[in-house]
C-alpha cells in the first residue's frame, strides 16, 4: 500500500497528468484513414492544412444529418457541445482526421432516429473503429434490447 501512495504522490497533481496529451493513440482503422487520405499528394504543413478541412465538412455533414432528422433544438445542442468543448474550445483544422468519429456518431444516431438503420449501423461503426469509446453510446439500447429478450423470454 505504501508503493501505491509514494506513485500517486510522485504525480504531483494526478487530475493534470491525465488531462495532458500523451501522444497519438490511434486505433488501426484511423491509421488506415490517415496513410489513404495523405498518400494522394505530397505531404507538406499547407497540404495537410488543407486536408484537416475535411473536419468542417465531416461536422457540418454531421449537424446537417441532425438538423434534418431529429430537430432545431437538438443540432443547436449538438453545436454548442462540439464547439465550446472545454477541452479544444476550437475545431483543429490541421489535425486530419479529429471529428471523425464525433461526426460519425452523430450521423448515426440520427440516422437511427429516423429509422434508417442500415446508415446507422454503418456509421456507428465506422465511429467506434475510429475512437473505442463511441461504443459506449451504444449500452443504453443495448440494455433496453436485454431487457425486451428477457421480458419476452419470461413470457
Amino acid at each position: 500500500m505504501v508503493v501505491f501512495h509514494e506513485s500517486l504522490t510522485s504525480w504531483g497533481n494526478w487530475w493534470e497528468v491525465t488531462l495532458l496529451d500523451h501522444g497519438f493513440n490511434g486505433t488501426p482503422v484511423l491509421r488506415r484513414v490517415i496513410a489513404t487520405s495523405t498518400s494522394f499528394f505530397e505531404t507538406t504543413h499547407a497540404s495537410l492544412t488543407r486536408l484537416g478541412y475535411l473536419n468542417l465538412i465531416a461536422v457540418f455533414i454531421a449537424l446537417f444529418s441532425v438538423l434534418f432528422w431529429v430537430g432545431w433544438r437538438e443540432c443547436v445542442a449538438c453545436a454548442v457541445i462540439l464547439f465550446a468543448y472545454p477541452g479544444d474550445g476550437f475545431i483543429h483544422i490541421a489535425s486530419i482526421p479529429r471529428y471523425f468519429w464525433f461526426s460519425s456518431l452523430l450521423v448515426g444516431v440520427a440516422a437511427l432516429h429516423r429509422g434508417h438503420f442500415a446508415l446507422a449501423g454503418a456509421a456507428l461503426t465506422f465511429s467506434a473503429s475510429l475512437k473505442i469509446f463511441p461504443v459506449l453510446w451504444l449500452a443504453g439500447p443495448l440494455v433496453l434490447f436485454a431487457a425486451a429478450l428477457l421480458q419476452r423470454w419470461r413470457k
